[in-house]
């Protein structure tokens, strides 16, 4: 059984693997291949915020419930722009927010899409100062120099057992 941990980490030298052959009949497929890929890599290149931000951000459980809901399946991806320092307890972080939705979005979800962002980010110490709403195809270039991916450690599997794993699409996000 091969089994991975992101916590747990130690070097391992070359020659160790010289003598090691492939399994042809234990492999992963594509699929699973993939999705190795995407979590390994958003582990290791996911945009940092500051501490005092993202401990700010996780008192908002308006954004967990938005995460959660129907609406965020129209959101392929929630980008931040605030100030990269540790700010003190009485200074808030301003916030501009780019969320990109898919093309076929209603205006009715679009605007409550809006809101749910809004409420979501409504927390002490964070002052949402832009909230623009984009489809894929209105994202600049620019917009991604500027603006940093929301990913979340929490979408990471779980080490613990017994812990169910994070849904299937919430790489998506």
């Amino acid at each position: 059984m091969l089994e991975f941990s992101i916590h747990n980490r130690f070097r391992i030298a070359k020659d160790d693997f010289s003598e090691a052959c492939r399994d042809i009949d234990h492999s992963l497929d594509g699929a699973a291949k993939d999705h190795l890929r995407r979590w390994v890599g958003r582990r290791y290149l996911r945009s940092a915020f500051p501490d005092a931000f993202n401990q700010r951000l996780d008192s908002s459980t308006g954004l967990a419930k938005f995460e959660k809901s129907q609406l965020a399946k129209n959101v392929s991806v929630i980008l931040f722009c605030t100030v990269d320092d540790e700010l003190d307890d009485d200074v808030p972080y301003p916030l501009k927010v780019l969320v990109g939705i898919s093309d076929d979005i209603s205006v009715e979800d679009r605007e409550k899409l809006a809101r749910a962002i809004t409420n979501g980010l409504s927390v002490a110490g964070i002052n949402l100062i832009d909230l623009r709403i984009a489809t894929e195809d209105e994202i600049t270039y620019r917009d991604l120099r500027s603006y940093r991916r929301l990913d979340r450690d929490y979408r990471s599997l779980p080490e613990q057992e017994n812990v169910s794993s994070p849904p299937a699409g919430i790489d998506a996000m």
